[in-house]
Order: C-alpha cells, then structure tokens, then sequence
C-alpha cells in the first residue's frame, strides 16, 4: 500500500513539475506573491511558519517539505494567477467541483478538531496555529485566525471552546477566491496538512 502511494505521489509530481517549468520564473513570482532571486535561481517562499528555498530548475524545496506539502505547493505555483485574498470566507464545498469533496472534509475536519482540542486551553490552541505562521483575526467564534498556507491562499478557522455541556469544536474555510490557487483536492490536502500538524503539536 506504501509502495502505491509512494508511485502515485512521484508520478504527480513528475507531471507537476513538467507543468510549472512551462512558465517563467518571474512570472511565477509575481502571480503568486513569493520572491524570485536570480543570482541563486531560486525562490523564496513562505508556507505554514516555514521559509524555503525552491532552487529552479530541478524544484528541490531546503529545507525539505513533507510530500503532499510540496506537491500542493506546486500546484499553486503553477495555477496562481495574482487575484488577491478577499478576507471573505467560504466553505470548501463552495469551491468547485467541492460539493461532494469538500462537505466531507468538512464534516471530517470538524470531528478532528472536537478530537484534538479537547481539554486545550485557549494559550496552547493559539501557540500551536502561531507556529504555522496563524494570526488571530476578528470573527464571532472563540477564536477565530487566519492561517496562511501560501501568500495568496490564507485559510481561515472557527475555534468554540468547550465547556461543560458542550465539547470544543471548529470550523475550516478558505478564501473566496480559493479556486484562482488550488483544485478542492490541493484545498482539502491543505486542510489535512494543518490539522496534522497541529495535532502533533498541541
């Protein structure tokens, strides 16, 4: 089963890579917030609390991401085209094609966070989303943040806290513009990334 994830991971990237070295660096750059640097042919990118080198051609991230971490990050690279966030959210049902997709991680996500945030204060919660680069913003939840994957593409969560008759909870959303960056898929692999990531922290 590992050896099949493993073949299919290697075979997205390679078609991931064939199709973003169809644009030009700078172009790329400019359409998707990050920094080109010439000198070094390379990029600059920030992504979940991280700062990363992506070197051009051969597209090796230092320090290294996990898989499916730099196959979306690709995919934004290659599919962003400038529009900027909006700051308005939305479900990821809303996104295109999400309906099926993106109601069920809805659902899903919403069971994980009941999970992990169970008995967490509101001090951990916050350092955990601070580490991935997460900001509070203002919204009508306990805790409500925004938390940037890529520089066009912030996605943003509900946090309830618990108490006695009712179990902590949250909500995931992205941008509106979402659909401009990442395919459903990409969007839910970047939920399940932060969600992880989380847990393993908090």
């Amino acid at each position: 089963m590992k050896e099949q994830q493993n073949n299919a991971y290697e075979n997205m990237f390679r078609t991931a890579k064939e199709w973003l070295l169809e644009r030009d660096p700078e172009e790329i750059a400019r359409c998707c917030g990050i920094s080109w640097m010439p000198e070094e042919s390379a990029f600059s990118i920030e992504t979940l609390g991280k700062c990363i080198k992506l070197t051009w051609p051969d597209l090796a991230a230092e320090p290294a991401l996990e898989n499916w971490h730099m196959l979306v990050m690709l995919h934004y690279l290659y599919r962003g085209d400038g529009t900027a966030p909006t700051g308005e959210m939305r479900s990821p049902a809303d996104m295109r094609d999400g309906l099926i997709r993106g109601g069920k991680f809805a659902f899903t996500a919403e069971r994980t966070f009941t999970r992990m945030l169970k008995g967490k204060s509101e001090r951990e919660i916050l350092a955990a989303f601070s580490a991935l680069g997460g900001k509070r913003i203002e919204g009508r939840a306990d805790i409500d943040l925004m938390v940037p994957f890529m520089p066009h593409f912030p996605v943003y969560l509900s946090i309830y806290l618990g108490d006695e008759d009712f179990p902590a909870s949250g909500k995931f959303f992205v941008d509106a513009m979402a659909d401009h960056y990442l395919t459903i898929e990409d969007a839910v692999t970047v939920g399940d990334l932060i969600l992880s990531m989380v847990e393993k922290m908090i």
